[in-house]
């Protein structure tokens, strides 16, 4: 039998290639990289999905696709009658992991202590921010804490006043933030050794 236009395309040209399926977390995008023969146009469409995304460039075989809300999404890449699918898993934002770090005593005499927090969030993997700040939350009466710098996860803190302070460090994706406490007591005698 004689080969179908289809057939001819995809021998001498290649195939319409939608690129592998994708996994993001929101809010982030997904970019399809997408292949159709030389000098057919082609356009991206949804097929399937919980919500309308969308594409930046239907037009483009490469382009960014935004998404509404988390699900199963489906697109097909057409260009001269042929197509190919690709499968978008978009999987919901959740709050950073924010760790400020174990409980602190310091000793008579010690005003400085350094504050090494932790946090983590799966939506910056493609570039996002994460921004962070260190505050004071409860202090004894009269007292203060003074940060070297409140926009990082290691800092310097400076105290005034004797008592127990409640420090929290507080991280954001810019969608949703979490906060952890840490507690220090501050100039007390050298038989208290640890603090929960």
């Amino acid at each position: 039998r004689a080969l179908s236009d289809h057939e001819i395309i995809y021998i001498e040209a290649g195939p319409v290639y939608a690129g592998q399926d994708q996994e993001v977390v929101l809010p982030n995008t997904v970019r399809f990289d997408g292949f159709a023969p030389l000098g057919k146009s082609s356009t991206w469409s949804q097929e399937d999905g919980p919500a309308t995304a969308t594409v930046v460039s239907p037009d483009k075989q490469s382009t960014e696709v935004r998404f509404p809300e988390p699900g199963q999404y489906r697109f097909t890449l057409t260009a001269a009658g042929v197509s190919s699918s690709v499968q978008v898993k978009v999987i919901a934002n959740q709050p950073p992991l924010v760790f400020a770090g174990d409980g602190m005593v310091l000793a008579q005499g010690v005003r400085r202590v350094r504050l090494k927090g932790t946090a983590a969030d799966s939506s910056i993997a493609q570039g996002k921010t994460l921004r962070c700040r260190w505050d004071c939350v409860s202090a004894p009466e009269g007292g203060r804490v003074t940060f070297s710098r409140a926009d990082v996860l290691e800092t310097d803190a400076v105290f005034e006043g004797t008592g127990l302070f409640t420090l929290r460090l507080a991280a954001t994706d810019g969608e949703l933030e979490a906060t952890s406490d840490v507690s220090v007591l501050v100039d007390v005698p050298q038989t208290v050794s640890y603090l929960r």
